[in-house]
């Protein structure tokens, strides 16, 4: 239970640095809105969902789940970055992004997707 309360507060903190509102951290996460303010409550997403909440964050799934990490640096897969394609490009650009570029982007992203429907 403390490590679920512990989560929901990890995901806060992250959310306000990142100055992400709920609906565009469940399209990073390809997630619902209500599912993120599940694990706003401390709810523990899928495995899946946590590696790639690790991964565009740039915080290890250890700190997320309980705020502290071992010391030990994870280790990074080196994959090329043809075995992702055009995705592996993108993330690569989105990492090299300032904060504000991010969040205009996601805001413009999410209406041309709503656009579509």
């Amino acid at each position: 239970m403390k490590e679920q309360l512990q989560f929901g507060k990890q995901l806060k903190k992250l959310m306000t640095q990142k100055g992400w509102t709920q609906q565009q951290l469940a399209t990073l996460l390809g997630v619902s809105q209500p599912a993120i303010s599940q694990y706003l409550k401390g709810r523990i997403p899928q495995s899946d969902v946590l590696l790639r909440l690790s991964l565009i964050s740039g915080k290890s799934m250890e700190y997320l789940l309980t705020g502290k990490t071992s010391g030990r640096e994870v280790p990074r897969v080196a994959e090329g970055k043809e075995g992702y394609g055009d995705e592996g490009r993108l993330l690569e650009l989105w990492r090299q992004l300032p904060e504000p570029v991010r969040s205009a982007l996601l805001q413009f992203l999410q209406k041309v997707v709503e656009g579509m429907h």
